[in-house]
């Protein structure tokens, strides 16, 4: 079902920042209404995840202590992340503000998946990456899951960013390929400063 909805994105402006505790506490909701469970790393990725990893360190994408502590996160196998309903692409212009508030739109990535997969994407995208790793710690704090809720979100970028090299080899010589490549670089900063704060 489609609805029109009267806003503005957020896109270009540092307005997701200011967006992302409403946005989490939205989500939260929608997490509770839905379910939340927690499952295993294994459960979750398997071994994929850790052979796109070890790729993506191989590419010197990420600093040492970045791919180390990954590394360590997903051979603990045992251990679980929060799994629920996501977004998907929880990026600036899918977040509207408009006379009713903020609005999150374009849920056609939806479904179940690890809830930080959404915190990764707007840490990502933020203009003040460190106050929004604050709200997403501090309104997520409680998140299900025997890692803890920066854990959690170390792994989400480490899982968005363990598909570069591929995606990478596909925009080789394309006008976007050094879009992406700036995006890599912005998600290597994001994940060292998650390391900084485990």
């Amino acid at each position: 079902m489609e609805d029109w909805v009267d806003g503005s994105p957020l896109v270009g402006t540092g307005r997701l920042a200011v967006a992302a505790p409403h946005l989490l506490h939205r989500l939260g909701a929608v997490h509770r209404s839905y379910g939340l469970r927690e499952v295993s790393v294994r459960d979750e990725w398997g071994e994929v995840f850790a052979l796109r990893w070890a790729r993506t360190a191989a590419a010197g994408l990420v600093q040492r202590r970045v791919e180390g502590r990954v590394s360590e996160l997903l051979a603990q196998h045992h251990k679980t992340v929060a799994v629920s309903w996501s977004h998907g692409d929880l990026v600036a212009s899918n977040v509207l503000e408009g006379p009713g508030g903020y609005r999150l739109v374009d849920w056609e990535h939806s479904g179940e998946a690890p809830v930080m997969i959404d915190a990764a994407k707007l840490h990502l995208f933020s203009r003040d990456p460190r106050r929004t790793v604050d709200d997403i710690l501090r309104v997520w704090s409680r998140l299900p899951g025997t890692l803890e809720p920066a854990e959690q979100l170390l792994l989400a970028h480490g899982w968005l960013m363990s598909g570069s090299t591929r995606r990478l080899t596909v925009l080789r010589g394309h006008a976007r390929e050094d879009v992406y490549r700036r995006q890599l670089a912005r998600q290597a900063d994001r994940m060292e400063q998650l390391v900084d704060v485990l």
